[in-house]
């Protein structure tokens, strides 16, 4: 009896694993490497856009299953992109890039010819730098990062948690504002803080801590870690979204991410947050899945939901 679900509970991650792997395999058979996020689409803003964020979760993913070398590949895109922005050289990342092989030059951004308007254009968003998905790409330098790689992809963690850094906000109980977004050389600047983007960032810097032993990452680690905190709603028994531009004033939302990834990714949270699961299971759950913020749903009075137009 015990036999059946170990069973099936592998199949899941062989299939990731393998699908994964049989993307590089796909790809030419060497050098940097992003992979594409909608592999099956073929025009428009999505196609051959290779989102940061999932790179760094299929990199992280690929160490998990055993496949370092497949992994070392998306690492060194990410790095190569760190110092060969056709713009910047602040450490930042953006994003999104072009899926494929990264060669010589400035690392190519996503984009797509419009005939309407007979001209190439690209995503505001894809273009900009979300602080969230910088988290994430430290994060996978960071696990891809041993005693045979050097101490590279640790060297391109603490580059990027650098740029961040910046962002740090005194309003309010703290935290990291969002980043910018937009075109380059004026990106807007994002002043509102997500719960999301700060858990992210408490989890990077304070594996940058430890690998690096600087004691300045665990510090910031705790700010974004005390504002997640300050998120947490107990009439609602949920996490704030975030805040308002004004760095202060709640955002209302009821956004998937900000309710689960608190409880894997700060000490404690687990435990002292656990209502924060049901109320997930309550107010989120839609058929066989879950809600997230893009079809998001507020806390209205008594702590109903209610539907966003």
């Amino acid at each position: 009896m015990a036999a059946a679900p170990l069973q099936a509970s592998a199949a899941p991650k062989a299939s990731a694993c393998g699908y994964l792997a049989g993307l590089i395999d796909k790809a030419p058979p060497s050098g940097p490497l992003f992979l594409p996020s909608y592999p099956t689409v073929e025009s428009g803003p999505l196609h051959g856009a290779a989102y940061l964020y999932d790179n760094a979760v299929a990199a992280i993913a690929l160490v998990g299953c055993g496949e370092q070398d497949k992994a070392y590949r998306i690492g060194s895109a990410v790095l190569w992109a760190i110092d060969n922005d056709r713009t910047w050289h602040d450490g930042r990342l953006r994003n999104a890039y072009a899926a494929g092989v990264v060669a010589n030059g400035p690392v190519k951004l996503p984009g797509w010819w419009d005939n309407t308007q007979n001209k190439w254009l690209e995503d505001r968003y894809q273009v900009g730098s979300d602080v969230g998905n910088i988290a994430w790409a430290m994060l996978a330098l960071l696990s891809i990062d041993d005693a045979n790689t050097g101490s590279r992809f640790r060297d391109g963690a603490a580059r990027l948690g650098a740029w961040v850094a910046q962002w740090a906000d005194t309003r309010g109980t703290g935290g990291f504002t969002g980043g910018t977004f937009g075109h380059e050389p004026t990106p807007e600047v994002r002043a509102w803080k997500s719960t999301e983007h700060n858990t992210d960032l408490a989890a990077a810097f304070g594996l940058l801590a430890i690998r690096t032993g600087d004691s300045r990452w665990r510090d910031k680690a705790t700010v974004a870690e005390y504002f997640v905190n300050t998120m947490w709603k107990p009439a609602c028994a949920c996490f704030a979204a975030g805040t308002a531009e004004d760095g202060v004033t709640h955002n209302p939302i009821l956004a998937l991410d900000a309710q689960i990834w608190p409880l894997t990714a700060l000490h404690g949270a687990a435990g002292k947050f656990a209502s924060a699961m049901t109320t997930a299971e309550q107010r989120m759950s839609v058929g066989g899945g879950f809600l997230t913020a893009k079809t998001g749903t507020v806390c209205g009075p008594k702590g109903r939901a209610k539907w966003l137009s």
